[in-house]
């Protein structure tokens, strides 16, 4: 079972292992933001963990957050890598 793998992280967010199983693949990923803009890119806690993950991802990525956390542009860096998605309390933006 996929959800036997994951364990409680940092800040009480379940996480899966720093390695997983080869054949291991994933479809979605919900990742959470501190913001996000209205083109994906995300405002994460600067640790990079999701960036990491995502660099070998090939599935769809859904952000989600606040609307009052949503905005028309937020700073990235080359390496930061976004969402196909932004679903908030309010609507959904692609």
């Amino acid at each position: 079972d996929t959800l036997s793998l994951l364990h409680s992280g940092r800040y009480g967010v379940m996480e899966p292992p720093a390695s997983l199983p080869e054949d291991m693949e994933f479809d979605l990923v919900v990742m959470p933001g501190v913001a996000f803009d209205r083109a994906g890119h995300r405002l994460g806690h600067g640790a990079g963990c999701y960036d990491r993950f995502l660099r070998t991802f090939h599935g769809r990525i859904i952000g989600v957050c606040y609307e009052a956390m949503l905005f028309d542009a937020i700073p990235t860096e080359p390496l930061d890598l976004g969402a196909d998605l932004v679903c908030t309390e309010k609507a959904l933006y692609r």
